[in-house]
């Protein structure tokens, strides 16, 4: 097994480098803490006591301390109830307690200049995690079991039975204590272990290697498959601003394996397998129709699914109280001036608003759209709503959350409040430059377009 766990380390590891290793107590963390030592590996032991089997728990931690102790080894313990954590964070006490022993594991690795995390993680575990995501409808990386390296979390034991730790411990006199509530079918992979995995083997006496040849399958068939799901997503998926993307329905639809493929584009925004239903949907749905994630937003706008963040969906109030300057927005940048002096000639563009300085005055808003808002278009003598002229203009729900007006409100009369400017798009008629015009304020909009 040292040789197993040596020519692992050899792949997968740079010369010199510093590891985090979680340990339990149990026979595999503990049988690896004493190879790792053995092979002279800088390794940190790291054991999170969280506080569910009282006595036992303590015990667990005393066996690791004693260990490190006695080997010269450097050891890292921590201790706190996970159950509290789970109530406290609403998961359940498996999640909390691997959310808790990773945060702990990059702790130490920061504090000690360690890079990766080694996990003793073996073969029989991956046979329940297979298992486990078979039943949960996993896709083809949950069914092909834990990598045995994934970033900087390595499993050198992955291929090793539990049979063989315990022969290895026995064999070396390895110190180490069992889990009683291992025996409890309780959690559900405690009943997978001590209930379905034996009887299968009974039936199957091959079912768990097949298991794991099956998962060693998987896993080419994975590289695969990720290489060509990254390549349609690119053909895809555009970018369209900052923080907002967009699909062409049309195009999806020449895919044999829609929905397949639907999912692993929208899967980076937070689509979960259950709600795949809810997004089929949106591709036959009227226009405006929409799915709220937890971080964005996913409309059907005619033959595009748009995506925006919800980080730059809010549009924050900002007062313009000054002649001249700057200001970032999440949209872009609006930069403006007041020029004192006779504009020559006027140059239409949308991005930019030249405004007759004689009938406005500080301070001026810059906000997002509200319900009743209206305007007097360039060019137009009668106002429009600016809901009607979204619909008008064809605006995108994505381009309906970015749109900015800029507003003016006196300080001293509230009742002469007006639009100016949809930023991007059209000034205030009744604002325009005229030949009488002696000084106007100059404001230049530069989005944030890829």
């Amino acid at each position: 097994m040292d040789k197993i766990v040596e020519n692992f380390l050899k792949k997968y590891s740079l010369p010199k480098t510093k590891y985090v290793l979680g340990v339990s107590g149990g026979a595999d963390s503990m049988v690896l803490l004493a190879i790792l030592h053995e092979l002279n590996i800088q390794v940190h032991a790291v054991h999170y006591n969280f506080m569910l089997r009282e006595n036992e728990a303590d015990l667990d931690q005393i066996l690791i301390e004693d260990f490190c102790k006695q080997n010269d080894l450097p050891f890292f313990i921590k201790k706190q109830n996970a159950q509290e954590y789970a109530d406290k964070n609403k998961l359940s006490i498996q999640e909390a307690a691997r959310e808790m022993r990773y945060a702990f594991f990059r702790e130490v690795m920061a504090k000690e200049g360690a890079t990766k995390i080694i996990t003793a993680h073996h073969a029989d575990d991956q046979v329940e995690t297979i298992l486990f995501n078979l039943l949960r409808a996993s896709g083809i990386k949950g069914l092909a079991g834990m990598p045995v390296a994934e970033n900087d979390i390595l499993r050198p034991l992955i291929s090793v039975s539990k049979e063989e730790i315990y022969h290895y411990a026995e064999e070396n006199d390895i110190p180490f204590r069992e889990d009683a509530s291992n025996a409890s079918n309780k959690y559900q992979r405690n009943f997978l272990r001590n209930e379905v995995i034996p009887k299968l083997e009974k039936r199957f006496p091959n079912a768990k290697e097949n298991i794991l040849q099956s998962a060693n399958y998987l896993n080419e068939v994975a590289v695969i498959y990720e290489k060509q799901i990254e390549q349609i997503k690119k053909k895809l998926v555009e970018e369209t601003g900052k923080g907002s993307w967009r699909l062409p329905i049309r195009k999806l639809k020449h895919y044999e394996s829609r929905d397949t493929v639907l999912f692993e584009c929208f899967k980076d925004f937070g689509i979960i397998r259950t709600q795949l239903p809810e997004l089929l949907k949106l591709l036959e749905a009227e226009n405006g129709a929409r799915l709220e994630l937890e971080e964005y937003t996913i409309f059907k706008d005619r033959n595009f699914l748009l995506i925006q963040s919800h980080q730059t969906k809010e549009i924050k109030e900002v007062f313009i109280e000054s002649h001249k300057g700057h200001v970032q927005l999440a949209q872009g940048k609006l930069s403006w001036e007041l020029i004192k002096e006779p504009i020559v000639s006027v140059k239409y563009d949308k991005n930019i608003a030249t405004l007759d300085a004689k009938d406005i005055a500080l301070p001026f808003k810059v906000r997002a759209p509200r319900a009743g808002d209206y305007f007097y278009p360039l060019g137009m003598k009668k106002k429009k709503k600016l809901s009607r002229y979204f619909i008008d203009n064809k605006f995108s729900p994505l381009d309906k959350h970015d749109a900015l007006v800029l507003e003016m409100v006196p300080k001293q009369d509230a009742g002469k409040k007006r639009i100016l400017w949809l930023i991007g798009e059209r000034i205030d008629n009744r604002f325009k430059i005229a030949d009488r015009t002696k000084s106007y304020y100059k404001f230049i909009f530069k989005p944030n377009k890829t």
